[in-house]
């Protein structure tokens, strides 16, 4: 018996970054687009957007604004190299860390995104991951302004406190009264 063998064309190659093929699946599984400059051949998340079409095909998630906020976070967690816990940051978690007012400047929230009183996503700390605990809503004015500070305080070296003496220096033992116990003859 003999057999014929089969020319099939070469599977794709794996991409480099699942992270951000995932991402693009996502975009694509909700019925979004990345930004523009993503979606190029050659990039992860428009690799995994264009899979994920071809898959899906017109089926998509209904999408809300948090979904779209969670997206956008992710792409900025991805192109920083942060690290994003999907576990615990997902759109309810964005849902309900929303505010009305910044918590920094108490101005209400909203406008256009290049407007001092856009609503931002930041971390807390820049070092940790994008997690829970990690985010809060501010300002886009309260954002630059902490941007600033922040940027300004690691530039600077801080100035190292001055020793403050701990121990204290020993005195002369004829200046100081001793603290031991004196042995006494005992009456008897």
């Amino acid at each position: 018996m003999t057999q014929a063998e089969l020319a099939l064309p070469p599977a794709p190659p794996l991409p480099d970054d699942p992270v951000g093929f995932q991402i693009g699946w996502d975009h694509a599984h909700h019925g979004l687009v990345p930004p523009p400059e993503l979606l190029l051949e050659g990039t992860p998340i428009g690799q995994g957007w264009r899979a994920a079409r071809a898959v899906l095909c017109a089926r998509a998630w209904p999408t809300h604004r948090c979904t779209r906020q969670w997206l956008a976070l992710r792409i900025e967690a991805w192109r920083c190299g942060a690290a994003f816990d999907l576990r615990t940051v997902t759109p309810n978690h964005l849902a309900q860390i929303e505010v009305r007012r910044c918590p920094v400047l108490r101005v209400p929230l909203g406008g256009a995104e290049a407007a001092p009183s856009a609503a931002r996503i930041v971390r807390l700390n820049p070092q940790a991951a994008y997690a829970a605990g990690n985010l809060v809503m501010i300002s886009r004015a309260a954002d630059q302004a902490w941007q600033a500070s922040a940027c300004w305080s690691s530039c600077a070296a801080p100035a190292r406190p001055k020793p403050c003496g701990w121990p204290l220096p020993r005195r002369s033992s004829s200046t100081r009264p001793s603290m031991r116990p004196t042995r006494q003859a005992m009456p008897r």
